[in-house]
């Protein structure tokens, strides 16, 4: 088992000793030390003093910038969606990547032929659906990805949720006061197999689809066909004595 090295340092509030790791850049014995050290040095105008973006618990030397150690620059990066974390970032080296391996013949698209690929393709399809893996087989995931594309695409915020539009937002706010209020996953988002229904009335077991977007990308079908599609998603769940109404 490896010994951790530690340090005895004096806090800087009551002047107690106290165990730290070595490399630490604590300088209060507790949290309750550091809020009023904090609290003091607030009150007083001349002190200048910076603590670290992430873990706001941590006051910085004078050679760090944002952050007291590399461990909360990642996490606060991963956490805002920065760096190698950022979608356009991560839009970019994919594109830079393709040009790579049109350039050099490498990579999937060039190691198989067509008919190869799409065999693959329809093997790695069939295992994620089986393990609900992916944007495309985990509900999860899939409502992260949208609620990411809709806080950049959206102005229509209400109830810690965005809608799609003005319609969409108004009918969520008549839903929250005239009948219970708005949750998601509980009557907002409702999670059903491998889909989600926007709106669900629990007191009159209704489901309600609002502006159904994702017609477009299934050949342009009719709303009747949209509606039959959704209502067999709803029966295989267990929810056949559910009404499903659907608004255009």
């Amino acid at each position: 088992m490896v010994k951790q090295l530690t340090k005895i340092i004096e806090c800087e509030w009551c002047r107690k000793n106290f165990k730290a790791k070595k490399f630490s850049n604590k300088i209060t014995c507790s949290s309750k030390c550091r809020d009023k050290r904090l609290a003091a040095i607030t009150l007083d105008k001349t002190h200048e003093f910076r603590i670290c973006k992430n873990c706001k618990s941590v006051e910085l030397t004078k050679q760090q910038q944002f952050f007291c150690s590399n461990k909360c620059r990642l996490q606060y990066c991963k956490k805002h969606k920065l760096g190698v974390w950022s979608f356009k970032i991560q839009s970019i080296g994919g594109k830079a990547a393709v040009l790579v391996n049109k350039a050099t013949q490498s990579g999937f698209c060039y190691m198989y032929s067509k008919e190869e690929r799409t065999v693959m393709s329809k093997e790695v399809a069939a295992s994620n659906r089986k393990n609900k893996i992916g944007v495309f087989f985990n509900p999860e995931l899939n409502r992260q990805v949208r609620l990411n594309a809709l806080k950049d695409m959206s102005k229509y915020y209400f109830c810690r949720n965005y809608f799609q539009s003005k319609r969409e937002c108004e009918f969520a706010y008549n839903l929250h006061y005239q009948f219970e209020p708005l949750i998601e996953k509980k009557n907002f988002q409702v999670i059903v197999g491998l889909s989600h229904i926007d709106f669900l009335v629990k007191k009159y077991k209704c489901f309600i689809e609002f502006h159904p977007s994702d017609r477009r990308h299934q050949n342009n079908e009719t709303i009747l066909q949209y509606y039959k599609r959704r209502r067999k998603v709803l029966d295989d769940n267990s929810y056949k004595d559910y009404n499903l109404l659907v608004i255009q």
